[in-house]
């Protein structure tokens, strides 16, 4: 997951994005990667970004939600995917 501190930023942000044919990034499992997620933090963020980080990786370690924000019809529907699947315990 690219990730990086950015003089100037005033809060953590992340982006979320995806591709129907996917891309070619030489993936361990040989499959294109259809969904990515960036996170672009303060200079100063220290475990905010790290906390930020494994949020992230545990909610994409869920197939049924991977699955979910592929079907999603639009970007709406994808933010409140991940605001809801981010909401569970």
């Amino acid at each position: 997951m690219p990730h990086c501190k950015v003089a100037g930023m005033p809060s953590l942000q992340a982006v979320l994005g995806r591709s129907a044919e996917g891309v070619d990034f030489r993936a361990a499992d040989g499959k294109p990667v259809r969904l990515f997620v960036a996170l672009f933090a303060p200079e100063r963020a220290g475990a905010e970004h790290l906390q930020a980080l494994v949020r992230v990786s545990r909610l994409m370690k869920r197939a049924e939600f991977r699955a979910a924000l592929l079907a999603a019809p639009d970007v709406a529907a994808m933010y409140r995917l991940l605001v809801e699947e981010d909401a569970k315990p």
